[in-house]
C-alpha cells in the first residue's frame, strides 16, 4: 500500500517526469465532448489527469473511487493501470463517454454508502467546489477512521475551497505544480 513514507521518497523533478512521460491519447478516445478532451491531454500543472493515471500506477488490485463523474475523464485517467478497478460516482448521470474501459464502474448516489469505499486506498474528489461539503466529505472520512491517500480537486480555485483547505491538519500536500492549475490536494489519513 501506497505511504506516507513511499511519497516522501519521492523527489518533484522524478515526479514530474514520471507523470508528464504517461501519454493519455489513447484513452482520450472514450471522451466525446472534444472540450474535455483537449483539457483531458494537457500536461500536468494544467490539469490533472496525467497525475491521476501516474498514481493509479502505485497500486494493484485495489478498488479505487472517483467521486464526480461530470463527464468522466478523472475516471479514465484512473483506470490508466488495468489492474485495479475503478468506482466513480456522481449524483446524476452526465457523462460523455464512448466505450469506456472494463475496469470502471459507474454509479449514480451517494458514495459514502458503498461498503468497499473505506476500503479503498485511494480516492480522487472532485466536488462541488463550495468548501461546504468538502469538509464534510473529510469529517467523514475522519469520522469512518478511513485510512488511505484523498485527493482533492480545485483546492485554490475559490475561497471557499482554500479555506476548505486551511482546516485540515492531516499530513497534507499541494500537488498544484503536478495537477491542476485551479489546486490539487493530497491527504493522508491514517
Amino acid at each position: 500500500m501506497f505511504t506516507i513514507e513511499h511519497f516522501k521518497q519521492l523527489n518533484y523533478a522524478y515526479l514530474a517526469d514520471k507523470i508528464n512521460s504517461i501519454s493519455l491519447k489513447n484513452s482520450s478516445e472514450h471522451i466525446t465532448n472534444d472540450l474535455y478532451r483537449s483539457y483531458y491531454l494537457k500536461n500536468a500543472g494544467s490539469e490533472h489527469y496525467k497525475l491521476l493515471a501516474f498514481f493509479s500506477t502505485l497500486f494493484n488490485d485495489c478498488q479505487l473511487f472517483d467521486i464526480g463523474t461530470h463527464i468522466g475523464g478523472s475516471s479514465i485517467a484512473m483506470s490508466y493501470n488495468p489492474k485495479n478497478i475503478v468506482v466513480s460516482y456522481d449524483i446524476i448521470n452526465c457523462r460523455e463517454l464512448r466505450n469506456p474501459p472494463k475496469n470502471i464502474m459507474y454509479e449514480v448516489g451517494d458514495f459514502r454508502l458503498d461498503s468497499d469505499l473505506l476500503n479503498s486506498p485511494f480516492i480522487f474528489i472532485d466536488a462541488d467546489h463550495n468548501g461546504k461539503d468538502e469538509w464534510e466529505f473529510h469529517n467523514f472520512f475522519l469520522s469512518k477512521r478511513y485510512k488511505g491517500v484523498i485527493f482533492w480537486d480545485d483546492i485554490h480555485l475559490n475561497s471557499e475551497m482554500k479555506y476548505f483547505w486551511s482546516l485540515v491538519t492531516n499530513e497534507k500536500y499541494d500537488l498544484t505544480r503536478l495537477g491542476h492549475e485551479t489546486g490539487t490536494g493530497m491527504i493522508f489519513y491514517a
